[in-house]
């Protein structure tokens, strides 16, 4: 048998690296193109971002009245908040959606027209300090925020199963100050607490109902009924400069059933 030449071997190396360097581009240009069109490399697409439905209930499931209540503006035991642009100074500006973050967010910039029922003053015992009356509230915003095991952030499209590892805050004024008032109080940069710490909060729970091409779709807010504390949430006061840290005023009790859902 006859041994192949060195220009047949270097011929045979040749047409190795041709078939290995188009093989390279072929797969570059497809990476390229995912990332161009926004879909993360593997199949996956990125959590949706944008408007959703939100509604907020004035009764749990057993008709029990919520301390975080609708205005009632579109119907009976509940409203629905939908993003809307102001068109004057006395408009209403709603603003109902997923953010970048991952997160839901109900904000209003209107102090005139939508409002939600807060009851920021239902301390645990006697001996919370007095705070804000109970009454309709043109909030600044109202958010949740749900973390994995090792505390990273979840967006909510995420959430096909769900999770009890969540927040629940609402901002709103009284008196020219802003205050928050929120179950998982950790998730603030900076707050003055009493020695010890800040007491830890109960935890609020999101279930995902519907789930469409891998996203969850449509979720509710509840209370998380199973964590160590349960409905008890830490009232804090703000009166800048930014930068300023969050007051500790005291805990107050809050229960509350909304629904946020992809349009």
């Amino acid at each position: 048998m006859r041994r192949p030449t060195l220009f047949a071997r270097l011929l045979s190396i040749l047409t190795l690296l041709l078939i290995a360097t188009l093989l390279f581009s072929g797969a570059a240009v497809q990476t390229a193109s995912a990332t161009v069109s926004g879909a993360k490399p593997g199949g996956g697409s990125a959590p949706y971002v944008g408007p959703v439905t939100s509604v907020i209930f004035d009764y749990d499931l057993l008709g029990n009245q919520l301390l975080m209540r609708s205005d009632d503006a579109n119907g009976v035991g509940q409203a629905t908040y939908t993003t809307l642009t102001g068109k004057g100074a006395n408009a209403p500006a709603v603003n109902s959606a997923i953010l970048s973050d991952g997160k839901w967010q109900l904000s209003m910039n209107d102090q005139s027209g939508r409002s939600v029922w807060i009851t920021p003053n239902q301390g645990i015992d006697g001996s919370q300090p007095t705070a804000p009356p109970a009454g309709y509230y043109a909030i600044q915003k109202a958010y949740s925020v749900c973390r994995d095991q090792s505390e990273n952030p979840v967006p909510f499209p995420n959430l096909t199963n769900g999770s009890g590892n969540c927040s629940l805050a609402v901002n709103f004024f009284f008196g020219g100050i802003l205050y928050k008032l929120i179950m998982r109080p950790d998730e603030l940069d900076g707050t003055v607490c009493p020695s010890g710490g800040c007491p830890a909060t109960g935890l609020a729970f999101v279930t995902c109902n519907a789930v469409s091409s891998n996203q969850c779709v449509n979720w509710t807010i509840t209370p998380n009924s199973t964590a160590p504390i349960v409905g008890v949430a830490n009232l804090y006061s703000y009166t800048g400069p930014r930068g300023t840290p969050w007051v500790f005023i005291g805990q107050y009790n809050n229960t509350f059933r909304i629904n946020a859902a992809k349009p």
